[in-house]
């Protein structure tokens, strides 16, 4: 009778020791800030998760009794809880440790999967990530610089050095992306010589996106800049007759005002410069005394138009 009252107890003890049923502790670490009921909770579940995966993992406990443990840690930042799981071994040595970041407390039933994914397979928050299971400062939006994006309407003159081309009437459209020191500039210009007074005639049609500096931060500055983009140039005066379009590059100067406002007034100057030549057809002569043609090649020259104008940018 008295062996098997003492076989019983001992039964009884293997039964309610985990450590001794082969069972891991499931141990509540440090928790502050967080009621000791929220504190268990989160601690079954993310050991919940661990035993989903095959592990055989005890009741949460706040007291450690010496063996195998799954430490489950929640440290608050504000309003955020950084989540850590830590695999204790028999002896005391850190098996492993796992840290997601939650916005929320409950954001642990989303992170406790990943966590146990983590401990157990040794792998990192971006292993683990899927687009149902971000959490914390991985769905936060980033920050970014200000910026200001106008748009803007203007007029513009053409010379073409090399050709007495007489300035006419111009289009400038214009979009611009602006920080305070840069800026983005898409472009587009349709400009014209006038024929009036004058013998030759020359017209731009360019479409182009810039990069600019600016100088000062104040409410007016000087800037530079230069890009790339498409021109279509015809030529009109005394011995040449022709057109053509290609990519090209451009470099400009000018000034822009009221820069405290939404608005902006923007004078500049900017030099074209094609990748291409201006080239005439090819021409051909009969000499009627012999009846034969003779073959002339067309003249081709290279042209740099120049364009300024005055543009007013809003948004």
């Amino acid at each position: 009778m008295r062996q098997t009252t003492i076989q019983l107890l001992l039964l009884s003890a293997l039964v309610a020791s985990p450590s001794l049923a082969g069972a891991a502790e499931c141990l509540i670490g440090s928790m502050k800030g967080i009621p000791e009921a929220d504190a268990e909770t989160v601690a079954d579940i993310v050991c919940d998760a661990i035993r989903v995966r095959g592990v055989d993992v005890g009741q949460p406990s706040f007291d450690a009794r010496g063996g195998e443990a799954y430490r489950i840690d929640a440290r608050p930042l504000g309003s955020k809880l950084f989540l850590t799981v830590t695999h204790v071994g028999t002896e005391g040595g850190n098996l492993g440790r796992a840290t997601l970041d939650v916005a929320t407390i409950e954001e642990v039933l989303v992170a406790a999967p990943r966590l146990a994914e983590m401990i157990l397979d040794r792998k990192s928050a971006d292993q683990t990530a899927k687009v149902s299971s971000l959490v914390g400062d991985e769905t936060r939006q980033y920050q970014k610089k200000a910026g200001e994006t106008l748009w803007g309407l203007g007029f513009s003159g053409i010379a073409v050095p090399g050709a007495d081309v007489f300035p006419g009437m111009g289009l400038v459209f214009r979009g611009t992306f602006e920080t305070e020191d840069f800026g983005v500039v898409g472009d587009l210009r349709i400009t014209g010589g006038d024929k009036k007074a004058v013998i030759d005639q020359a017209t731009i049609f360019s479409a182009s996106i810039n990069g600019r500096y600016f100088f000062l931060d104040g409410g007016w500055s000087p800037y530079i800049g230069g890009g790339l983009g498409w021109s279509a140039l015809t030529l009109v005066n005394d011995d040449f007759d022709t057109s053509d379009s290609g990519m090209g590059g451009n470099v400009e100067l000018g000034f822009e005002f009221l820069r405290f406002y939404k608005s902006r007034l923007q004078v500049d100057f900017r030099v074209d410069l094609p990748f291409f030549d201006l080239k005439q057809q090819d021409e051909s002569d009969w000499d009627w005394r012999t009846g034969k043609t003779t073959e002339r090649s067309g003249k081709s020259k290279y042209f740099a138009p120049m364009t300024f104008g005055v543009t007013y940018l809003w948004w």
